[in-house]
């Protein structure tokens, strides 16, 4: 599977962070920026890129889930530790420095920690993706939508229903809209981002 993200103006790995969240589960579902709010609702997956100035890193994170005190569950990022073999970043693939592509095997959504079985009548193959940037705190700075970081309307793809068959060939994309809110770093400012599939 292959991931880009693109920026309005050249990326800064320095401040920023940008993350492509994946929900893996079978429950469906987008995986919104506002996830502090809401205990990670809909996150199993991120390619978090960022970086210190010097170099810009990846990291695959699994949304482990474990029963919280009083009960519920409780979501904690882990860090999966891959092969270049298994992921490939591309720095600057639009050679503007405003856009990155991560290509990466799939497998590495098994985890750490094994994804729950899935929910009878659920489809297995039916993934949701979304983008955001943060700080270097993880606070959200701009996502996909009306609503900016805090929206939760965008869907992906933008046409037909929400989620992708990832047993199909595809090559999905979204634009930002007109109307959508400006944020500052421009260079958080999220233009377009896409996924390419092949099973």
């Amino acid at each position: 599977m292959q991931v880009k993200f693109t920026t309005a103006q050249p990326m800064d790995f320095t401040n920023v962070q940008y993350v492509i969240m994946f929900n893996t589960s079978t429950s469906g579902g987008m995986p919104y920026a506002n996830g502090y709010q809401t205990n990670f609702a809909n996150y199993w997956f991120a390619i978090v890129v960022g970086g210190n100035g010097v170099l810009s890193t990846v990291q695959v994170v699994q949304y482990v889930r474990n029963t919280g005190v009083g009960g519920g569950q409780v979501a904690s990022p882990q860090v999966i530790p891959y092969t270049p073999q298994q992921l490939q970043f591309n720095l600057n693939s639009n050679g503007q420095n405003t856009q990155f592509t991560v290509t990466f095997d799939r497998r590495l959504f098994n985890g750490i920690v094994p994804t729950p079985s899935p929910v009878p009548g659920a489809n297995a193959h039916i993934w949701y993706a979304n983008w955001f940037t943060t700080n270097g705190s993880g606070q959200p700075i701009d996502a996909p939508g009306i609503g900016g970081p805090q929206d939760q309307t965008f869907t992906f793809p933008t046409s037909g229903l929400p989620g992708f068959d990832i047993s199909t060939s595809f090559d999905q994309q979204f634009n930002a809209n007109a109307g959508w809110p400006q944020v500052t770093p421009r260079s958080a400012q999220i233009a377009a981002g896409e996924v390419i599939n092949s099973p």
